[in-house]
């Protein structure tokens, strides 16, 4: 039996200075084959509880408000047992050019262990490059992207390739293995969370592997 569960903190932004922010908390569930079965997030403002639920077709019953991630844990059980427990804080900039918030710096932290690895980015009309302090070391890497706005080469200090990706229509890596990549942020650009195999857009979290979103869009469209 394995059970993975993830709990998500929100902030909600300002719009025309109408809605306050808050914090939203979520909690997702997973079924065996690795589909979600329910998502619950939490306003702990006013301790409301709000449930997304889906079969094993993946069919949504609820949605939920979107928003900024300013935390996760990470938590992975097996048959009774606590494996291994993570934490991860983000700093966002929710005003840049690119138009979209944008992580500056996130904070993993071990909770068994202790050990923590802090990464830096900077940031332009794309991401420009990252330094990730672990261990007391310090790695700095640049990005280089192709039309889609995918990263596709990791280059060092030197100018020295330090590591290639390439992904199927998808979103799929290809001839590696992103829970080792250098970067969280590959396929179009946007940060994979390698613990739960989906790509975080903000709003919402996409499955490359099933090529679905794990909720419905917000908006209806024109």
């Amino acid at each position: 039996m394995f059970t993975h569960q993830f709990l998500t903190k929100y902030k909600k932004r300002k719009t025309y200075g109408k809605i306050p922010r808050r914090a939203i908390g979520e909690c997702i569930e997973y079924w065996y084959c690795n589909k979600i079965k329910a998502v619950s997030p939490i306003d702990f403002n006013s301790i409301q509880l709000i449930g997304n639920e889906y079969n094993l077709f993946g069919q949504v019953i609820k949605t939920v408000t979107n928003g900024i991630r300013i935390s996760a844990e990470h938590e992975v059980w097996e048959d009774g047992e606590l494996k291994s427990k993570t934490k991860t804080e983000y700093l966002n900039d929710p005003l840049n050019i690119t138009g979209y918030s944008q992580v500056l710096k996130q904070t993993e932290t071990n909770i068994v262990t202790g050990e923590e690895t802090i990464t830096i980015y900077v940031i332009g009309h794309q991401r420009i490059s990252q330094i990730v302090v672990k261990n007391g070391t310090e790695q700095e890497y640049y990005f280089t992207f192709d039309g889609h706005g995918s990263t596709r080469v990791l280059l060092d200090v030197a100018g020295a390739i330090a590591q290639i990706f390439a992904f199927d229509a998808y979103g799929n890596a290809i001839g590696f293995d992103p829970s080792v990549a250098l970067t969280e942020f590959l396929y179009s650009g946007e940060q994979f969370d390698s613990k739960i195999g989906q790509q975080y857009l903000r709003a919402r979290f996409y499955d490359p592997a099933t090529g679905r979103f794990n909720r419905l869009d917000h908006s209806l469209g024109i």
